[in-house]
């Protein structure tokens, strides 16, 4: 006597296979379609956050140096 799989359980096999090749499908073609995008608006945002950072040194960088300036004037009217 053959002891194979049932034919019920072949079917079952199959149905779950089937269900499984089509969600990673299905999940790989939806990647394919936001990655781009979300690279470029993730890039844009970083470079709108640089962009921020660089300002507020910059005013941070004139600040100190203002400081600088006034403390030597006071210390050459103080002489």
């Amino acid at each position: 006597m053959r002891k194979g799989l049932t034919l019920s359980t072949r079917l079952a096999i199959l149905v779950m296979s089937t269900a499984m090749l089509t969600a990673s499908g299905v999940g790989y073609l939806g990647y394919r379609n936001i990655a781009p995008v979300a690279i470029e608006r993730t890039l844009a945002g970083l470079d709108a956050n640089a962009s921020w950072q660089a300002r507020e040194l910059s005013h941070l960088v004139n600040g100190a140096s203002a400081d600088l300036m006034g403390f030597r004037q006071i210390m050459a009217s103080t002489s």
